[in-house]
């Protein structure tokens, strides 16, 4: 629901990005449940080269943190700590490469791109 990520077309380490908003809406025996994710405190990394079984693509990361919550019959619940997370955007090509980390800074959640046709 008005879920937009907001990435420029041209980029620079440094730069901060807007936050991004994303809600989710679901409905099931008459049960209604709302979850939200917040990305903020988004930021742009120095260009790096990554590699995935796709290529090796000249990236740009962004870092933030992801926020999230859910409704449930009208109860906000947070939806445990703040995570960091890193995706690797490259122009032309998108999303390379995204992880979520635990609070100690170990891989919590990671995807990486697998194939990629022009």
């Amino acid at each position: 629901d008005e879920g937009f990520m907001d990435i420029p077309k041209n980029m620079y380490p440094g730069q901060k990005l807007n936050d991004v908003n994303f809600t989710m809406k679901t409905k099931s025996s008459g049960m209604e449940m709302v979850i939200t994710t917040n990305l903020v405190d988004r930021t742009v990394g120095a260009k790096e080269k990554v590699t995935t079984p796709a290529g090796t693509f000249e990236c740009m990361p962004i870092s933030g943190l992801r926020k999230s919550g859910m409704r449930v019959m009208g109860i906000n619940r947070k939806m445990g700590n703040p995570t960091k997370e890193i995706t690797w955007y490259s122009p032309g090509i998108g999303i390379v490469k995204s992880e979520s980390y635990d609070a100690k800074g170990k891989v919590e959640s990671s995807q990486i791109l697998t194939e990629f046709k022009r």
